[in-house]
C-alpha cells in the first residue's frame, strides 16, 4: 500500500490547478516599506493576484531592524542623488580655506622672524647678487686642460663697442643672388659701386649722391663682377657676355672692352695695370690696359668656375679659388708658361672668400662654401695653414681691419650675418645681425672703419665695425715716416 502512498503524493505535488506563490518582489517590498514610513501607521499588504503571504510592518520593527545607511533615502543605496551636490563649490570653498589657513600660518612666520631678527622683510630679498662673483681658481696638473679647453663659437665679451644695428641700409632691388658673383665694391675716391642684374649704380658714401653709370641693351644680359683700380678712377666690369669693360668714372663713359674669355666673367683684381679676370670656364686671363695689345697670358688655373680672385698687396702672389675647391697661389709672372706656387685642397667646398693681411706678409684668410663652412689662414712664404676656424655657415666674404687686427667674415647660409674675429686666435669678439637672406659679398671703406654688406634680401648695409681709435692712430701715422719726417702713406678718406 504504501506505492499507492507514494504515487499520490507525487500527483499532488505536481499537480498545476492552483496559482503559484512566492515572496514579495523587492520593487514592491521597498515601496510598502517607504509608503509605511510616510504614513506612520502599520498597513497590511494585499497580495491577492500573486497570493503572496501577507506582510505586516510596525513602526517599531522599522526602527530595530538594521539597513545599509543610504546618502539619499528616496533613491538607490549605492547611487547618490547627485543633483544634490556642487562639486566647484565646495572645491571653492575648500581650497579658499585652505589658502587662508597657509597664508595666516606663512604671516605668523615672518612676524616671528622679524621680531627675532629685528629688520624688516617686506622688501628684502635673500638672494641678492649686489657682488660680482669671485672668480674660479686657476687649475694646475693634468686637470688644467679641462678649464682651459675650447668653448666653441661663443662670443668673447669685447670692451670697445660693437653695433647691433647698421648705420645706413640702401635698396638693391634685382641683386642677382649668386653666390659665385662678385658685385659690390668699394673704391679709394670713397664710391661705392654695385651692379643689379643688368645697372651698375655708384652711391658716394660722402654727399649720398647715386649715379647711374651702365645698363646693358639686353634684359638676358647681367653684370657678373665689378672692381675699381688702385687710384679709384677706372672699374673694371665684367659681364655674362664673356667680356670685361674698362669704364672712367669722372667721364662716365666707356674706354674699352677686354675680350678673351668664352664664358662669363665673375672675378676681377688689379695689380696696378694688369687686370686679371677669372672666368666660368676656370681660365684667368691676365690684361694690361696700357697697351692694344691688352692680352698678357692666360692660366688654365682651375677645373670649374673661378668665384674668388686676390692679388696681394706688394703684388708678388695671385691668389685664386674655384668651385673645384681647390686654392692655388701664383707667382707674379703673367706670360709664358706659370705654375702655382702653392695648391692646397683643404676645404671642401667653393672658396669665394680670399683676403690677403694687410699688416703681416704673406698671410692670406680664405673661407668655404655651404660644404665647408671653414675660415683658414695660410703662410704662402712657408706654405702652410696656420689656423682652421669652422663658422658653422657658408662664407661668402673676409675683410680685414688694420687698426684693431681682426677679421671680418660674411655668412650665407644659414645663419645671414656678419662676424668679428680676433686675430691671431680667431676668437669671435661681435656678431652683426639684420639680413634676412644671405650675404653676396662684403667691401671696405678707403679709412677702414665701415664694412659694407650687399645681400640677397635685396639691401645694402653699412656698420661702422672699426671706428678710429686715435692713439692707434697716432702710432700708425708715426710708424710711416720716413728718416726725414715726410709723410708717405696715403690719408684715409673720411
Amino acid at each position: 500500500m504504501s506505492h499507492f502512498n507514494l504515487e499520490r503524493d507525487i500527483c499532488q505535488a505536481t499537480k498545476m490547478d492552483d496559482k503559484l506563490q512566492g515572496p514579495v518582489p523587492r520593487w514592491k517590498r521597498k515601496a510598502l516599506e517607504t509608503s509605511t514610513i510616510s504614513n506612520a501607521s502599520t498597513s497590511m499588504v494585499s497580495t491577492s493576484m500573486l497570493q503572496a503571504p501577507q506582510v505586516t510592518l510596525n513602526q517599531s520593527s522599522l526602527t530595530n531592524k538594521k539597513k545599509t545607511p543610504m546618502k539619499n533615502e528616496s533613491g538607490d543605496r549605492m547611487i547618490p542623488n547627485r543633483r544634490a551636490m556642487d562639486f566647484e563649490k565646495a572645491n571653492y570653498a575648500i581650497s579658499t580655506k585652505e589658502n587662508e589657513n597657509a597664508s595666516a600660518e606663512a604671516s605668523d612666520y615672518t612676524k616671528a622672524v622679524q621680531q627675532q631678527l629685528n629688520l624688516d622683510l617686506s622688501n628684502y630679498r635673500i638672494l641678492a647678487y649686489r657682488d660680482k662673483a669671485p672668480s674660479a681658481a686657476t687649475a694646475s696638473g693634468p686637470n688644467r686642460i679641462l678649464y682651459s679647453s675650447s668653448k666653441g663659437q661663443s662670443v668673447t665679451k669685447s670692451n670697445r663697442y660693437i653695433p647691433s644695428r647698421p648705420d645706413k641700409i640702401l635698396d638693391a632691388p634685382g641683386i642677382v643672388d649668386d653666390f659665385y658673383l662678385n658685385l659690390l665694391d668699394w673704391g679709394v675716391r670713397n664710391v661705392v659701386a654695385v651692379a643689379l642684374g643688368g645697372n651698375l649704380f655708384l652711391w658716394n658714401a660722402q654727399t649720398g649722391t647715386i649715379e647711374h653709370l651702365i645698363e646693358l641693351p639686353n634684359q638676358q644680359d647681367c653684370i657678373s663682377a665689378v672692381r675699381f683700380c688702385q687710384d679709384g678712377f677706372y672699374i673694371a666690369v665684367g659681364l655674362s657676355t664673356n667680356a670685361v669693360e674698362l669704364w672712367d668714372i669722372e667721364g662716365k663713359r666707356l674706354l674699352r672692352t677686354l675680350n678673351g674669355h668664352t664664358n662669363r666673367v665673375g672675378s676681377i683684381s688689379w695689380n696696378n695695370h694688369v687686370c686679371s679676370s677669372g672666368a666660368r670656364s676656370g681660365v684667368i686671363m691676365h690684361s694690361d690696359v696700357r697697351v692694344p695689345e691688352h692680352q698678357q697670358g692666360t692660366v688654365n688655373a682651375h677645373m670649374e668656375e673661378i668665384c674668388g680672385l686676390e692679388w696681394s698687396p706688394d703684388g708678388k702672389y695671385l691668389a685664386s679659388g674655384g668651385n673645384d675647391n681647390q686654392l692655388h697661389f701664383w707667382p707674379q709672372q703673367i706670360s709664358g708658361r706659370v705654375r702655382p706656387v702653392h695648391s692646397f685642397n683643404d676645404h671642401m667646398a667653393g672658396i669665394k672668400a680670399i683676403s690677403w693681411c694687410p699688416f703681416q706678409k704673406g698671410v692670406v684668410a680664405t673661407g668655404g662654401g655651404t660644404a665647408d663652412r671653414c675660415i683658414r689662414i695660410w703662410n704662402v712664404s712657408s706654405g702652410s695653414m696656420l689656423s682652421c676656424t669652422d663658422t658653422k655657415s657658408q662664407v661668402c666674404g673676409l675683410l680685414w681691419s688694420e687698426q684693431y687686427k681682426e677679421l671680418v667674415s660674411a655668412h650665407g647660409y644659414s645663419n645671414y650675418e656678419l662676424n668679428i674675429w680676433k686675430y691671431a686666435g680667431m676668437r669671435k669678439v661681435g656678431e652683426l645681425r639684420g639680413h634676412s637672406s644671405r650675404i653676396l659679398n662684403v667691401a671696405l671703406s678707403p679709412d677702414g672703419t665701415t664694412v659694407m654688406s650687399a645681400s640677397a634680401d635685396e639691401t645694402l648695409r653699412s656698420w661702422t665695425v672699426f671706428p678710429f681709435d686715435k692713439t692707434k692712430e697716432a702710432q700708425a701715422n708715426k710708424s710711416s715716416k720716413d728718416p726725414n719726417g715726410r709723410l708717405t702713406a696715403l690719408h684715409n678718406l673720411r
